[in-house]
């Protein structure tokens, strides 16, 4: 029985589900089964360890690696506004920290904030801190989501990925044969 059909990890199917989750470059509609999203996952993780080749990489399977958490997320049955709401939490959080220690570094070397000095920094810095302490916990729900089955038959993301092209898009019924009976 070959790797594929007992549902073995080998090197065909990873690189089968990387090669494919690349094919849906901007495809933001359907699912993705688990496979799917942690075989990109982990490969990206261990292509990032390359050094320059590793951050090429990243830079390249930025938009792919949203979309397939996007998808991965519709799997769930969930919207996939969550992932869009980490990366805007993300930004904002990294925008806090730079204003906290360009204020503070500032305010240290006396580069012309007055007495805005080095203890304004903390201030500056607690929104920061809070919308930090969000991003854990969504990363947290997110990364829950991204371990659970999805949700099985159809959802208004599409059909299940686990059944196959064909059976999902049929709804599964049982034939029925119809008896005539005649009647003397």
């Amino acid at each position: 029985m070959s790797a594929r059909k007992s549902g073995g990890i080998t090197f065909d199917v990873i690189k089968d589900s990387y090669i494919g989750t690349l094919k849906k470059y901007v495809e933001f509609k359907g699912r993705a089964r688990r496979r799917e999203f942690w075989t990109f996952f982990f490969v990206n993780l261990v292509l990032g360890l390359i050094p320059i080749i590793g951050q090429i990489i990243a830079l390249l399977t930025c938009i792919p690696s949203i979309t397939v958490g996007v998808r991965r997320l519709h799997d769930t049955n969930r919207s996939g506004f969550w992932m869009l709401l980490a990366y805007i939490l993300f930004f904002v959080y990294m925008i806090f920290m730079f204003i906290g220690f360009f204020v503070g570094f500032a305010g240290f070397y006396g580069m012309g904030f007055g007495r805005m000095g080095f203890g304004r920094m903390g201030v500056l810095m607690i929104p920061g801190i809070i919308v930090l302490i969000a991003l854990l916990i969504l990363a947290i729900m997110l990364l829950i989501w991204a371990i659970q089955d999805g949700t099985h038959g159809s959802n208004k993301y599409g059909p299940d990925p686990k059944s196959g092209s064909r059976a999902a898009s049929k709804p599964k019924t049982k034939s029925v044969k119809r008896r005539t009976i005649r009647r003397k």
